[in-house]
């Protein structure tokens, strides 16, 4: 009896784009999408080469002037976040800034939450999905950082031709347990982004994991 792994309803993974470096000023922002903890995410979209690319942009929610503490977490997010760029069911960071205000730059998932699609999606579509979420939060793991806040508006989806299966990737890392042994990730390298026909792409080898790396919980 074919598994979930033989169906021809499974898709190919869909990459994000590949964009050239770009600023909070480049993207035109528009509605808000999506709200919860003490962030908010629109909807935006870049204009380059000729084309116009839609982009999640998230930014912290606040009133009056930013804290020290709201720079300095959203700065571990984005770092955190941006270290698990190479894993096909990660949501991918474009790039990141503290100008104007705090903001990053996300793949933008067209086909909405996994929470959206509860109720409708068959035994082996649930089991496939189950997998490819499992697998991103591994790679979570193996590179030293769990992710502690899974469910299923955390899971986000990409659409993908007809007949296929949405395509997950794990979101929302802004509240992740770090077990690095050395820094995330370094200060003059954090808004860097994968340009086109880039041949030396960022290393994917898992860092040196403290021995409390076995715990995963709170």
């Amino acid at each position: 009896m074919p598994g979930p792994a033989d169906d021809d309803r499974i898709p190919e993974a869909v990459a994000p784009h590949t964009l050239s470096d770009f600023g909070y000023g480049d993207l035109e922002k528009g509605k808000r999408i999506g709200t919860g903890g003490d962030a908010d995410v629109y909807r935006a979209t870049l204009d380059q080469d000729g084309y116009t690319y839609p982009i999640a942009v998230k930014e912290p929610r606040f009133e009056g002037t930013i804290r020290k503490r709201v720079f300095q977490r959203f700065e571990t997010e984005a770092e955190t976040w941006e270290s698990l760029n190479h894993h096909e069911n990660v949501v991918s960071v474009y790039t990141w800034g503290a100008e104007p205000l705090p903001w990053l730059a996300l793949e933008f998932m067209d086909g909405g939450t996994l929470e959206a699609q509860l109720g409708s999606i068959d035994v082996a579509e649930a089991l496939w999905l189950s997998g490819r979420i499992a697998e991103g939060i591994r790679y979570g793991h193996r590179h030293g950082v769990a992710h502690l806040d899974i469910k299923p508006t955390n899971v986000l989806l990409r659409d993908t031709p007809e007949g296929k299966w949405d395509y997950p990737k794990v979101s929302d890392w802004g509240w992740p347990r770090c077990y690095w042994t050395t820094p995330i990730a370094s200060r003059e390298s954090h808004r860097r982004m994968p340009r086109r026909n880039s041949s030396t792409p960022r290393s994917t080898e898992a860092p040196t994991i403290s021995p409390t790396s076995t715990n995963w919980g709170r």
